[in-house]
């Protein structure tokens, strides 16, 4: 029997069932966990799990504090810069202004990049903009 703890949360499995955590140097966390831009007003998001096995959800809401209301602050302090980033690429593409393109580009790489807190929600924020083709590492 595998025995994993999280905190105060001891959790057992059989070899044979799998895991609910998780577990982010294995696993593609962005194929179980997203964000609920709909419903946030774009501020204060909220994490939603994705998978249909539910590993996502219970990740989510058992857990982890992934929405606890000091995590959805820090994460909507950083809407506020990459909000800016994504406006001003926005507004390069648009203009097919290719110096700026450029270097946004390189900024958002920068901004996603696997080791940058919240990885996951960065990416999904420049997804929810079109700016896929820009992402660090885009596992989509």
């Amino acid at each position: 029997m595998a025995l994993s703890m999280l905190g105060d949360t001891t959790q057992t499995a059989s070899s044979d069932e799998n895991p609910v955590l998780i577990n982010p140097t294995d696993e593609d966390t962005e194929k179980f966990i997203g964000f609920d831009w709909q419903e946030s007003c774009g501020i204060l998001v909220k994490a939603v799990g994705l998978d249909k096995e539910g590993r996502g959800f219970r990740t989510v809401n058992e857990l982890t504090a992934i929405n606890d209301l000091n995590v959805m602050s820090q994460r909507a302090e950083l809407v506020r810069s990459l909000q800016a980033i994504a406006c001003i690429m926005i507004s390069a593409r648009y203009n097919d202004n290719q110096m700026l393109v450029s270097e946004y580009s390189g900024k958002i790489k920068i901004e996603t990049a696997d080791d940058k807190e919240f990885a996951g929600f960065r990416r999904a924020f420049f997804r929810a903009f079109g700016l896929s083709e820009y992402l660090s590492a885009d596992p989509h």
